[in-house]
């Protein structure tokens, strides 16, 4: 593979000539985006054409090219990827209640909440009584047991069905609790065993000890001075819905990085918003999904369920994040916001503090970002994400 010319010593890694725009863009984001350690990975019609990496990992570590970092909402499309696997090969329908599969879900007024509805965001099942006192007692988060025993107890904020609302921690925590139901083996375990390993996708849900080395630690960058983020992420309280839907404390996002770069943290089972990855792993599992199930030349599921599962579903006005937003089952479709809006078919998620990944079944292309500074940023700034995206666009479009 013919490599280009790098920008700075500093950046790491390969790229295709004809994709020099995106090493530009992500040696930018160094210089004028407060990055602190990143990779982006870009296949296109199953072959790797860019691999960068560069900054530091920890204060001690540089970034390397199987550095691992936790990215959040990402999560949700890997889960979304589990279930489409589980529905190509028969064990899984969608249009099931979960109470079917799970019957004590089913308990005050959610009898009726379908999968479908669950990988909507239209559920309604976005909190449960008492989940403050348990994040105070234990942060929540390794109490997967008592986590479970809460969705059980959880009835609906809304009637299910009727709109939607962003599951931000109980998608993850519902559906991870299906696939054990199904199968037998928690979310992770099953991902490992039947996607991660056999497609060598290096990405996680409850890594073990010996791969928490490849860690990098999460950084915490100031909130803009903006008076619309001030007025919006004030919204992150336990007195509201988007409060609750994350499971906010009184501190709000003020310490995310740092309540996640906890070794517990890290082991605990948060298949919704906790998942660990590399670029180059969630871009292999985007590179698979956008060219018909195939990678490698070894088939994970068929083209049929990709299009059915990456269809829209829903799109408008989100309850809990009072922004519009758009989703097919599971995965997050183009909407305002999303880091690849101005690509019509493309499908992924992205997660807090700047990390996406995404198909786009169009151009053959499955990318991943993944940072370890976390940004909020103000309206109209340019993202990280989106100068890679635009950069890649010009790219693809040559």
């Amino acid at each position: 593979m013919a490599d280009g010319t790098f920008p700075v010593t500093d950046i790491r890694g390969h790229f295709d000539p004809e994709y020099e725009a995106v090493a530009a863009a992500f040696t930018e984001n160094f210089a004028t985006a407060r990055e602190v350690g990143a990779a982006v990975t870009v296949y296109r019609q199953g072959r790797e054409v860019v691999s960068l990496h560069g900054g530091a990992a920890r204060p001690d570590q540089p970034w390397r090219e199987d550095t691992l970092a936790t990215v959040f909402s990402v999560s949700k499309g890997i889960v979304a990827t589990v279930v489409a696997v589980l529905v190509d090969r028969g064990l899984l329908d969608v249009d099931a209640r979960v109470a079917d599969y799970w019957p004590e879900f089913g308990d005050s007024g959610k009898s009726e909440v379908t999968i479908r509805q669950v990988l909507t965001h239209t559920a309604g099942v976005i909190s449960f009584p008492g989940y403050l006192d348990l994040v105070e007692r234990s942060q929540v988060w390794p109490d997967l047991e008592d986590i479970v025993a809460g969705i059980e107890g959880a009835a609906p904020y809304w009637p299910p069905g009727e709109g939607h609302g962003y599951h931000a921690l109980t998608y993850g925590w519902i559906l991870g609790q299906v696939v054990y139901k199904i199968t037998g083996l928690r979310i992770g375990q099953w991902f490992r065993e039947h996607i991660g390993e056999p497609f060598d996708i290096d990405f996680w849900f409850a890594p073990p000890k010996s791969e928490h080395d490849r860690i990098a630690d999460l950084v915490d960058n100031p909130i803009p001075d903006h008076p619309m983020m001030h007025a919006y992420l004030s919204l992150f309280n336990p007195d509201t819905w988007t409060g609750q839907a994350h499971f906010m404390t009184r501190d709000g996002v003020a310490a995310i990085g740092a309540t996640f770069n906890q070794e517990e943290i890290r082991s605990a089972e948060i298949p919704g918003g906790g998942g660990i990855g590399s670029a180059r792993g969630i871009a292999r599992l985007y590179a698979l999904l956008a060219n018909g199930g195939t990678l490698d030349g070894k088939r994970l599921l068929s083209a049929e369920t990709i299009a059915t599962h990456t269809a829209e579903q829903v799109r408008g006005h989100d309850r809990v994040l009072l922004v519009p937003g758009a989703f097919a089952l599971g995965f997050a479709r183009p909407s305002e916001f999303s880091p690849y809006v101005a690509l019509p078919d493309a499908f992924g998620h992205s997660g807090l503090g700047g990390s996406v990944g995404f198909a786009d079944p169009t151009s053959g292309v499955g990318f991943a970002y993944v940072p370890n500074a976390l940004q909020f940023d103000a309206p109209g700034d340019i993202t990280r994400a989106g100068r890679l995206v635009e950069a890649l666009q010009k790219a693809t479009n040559n």
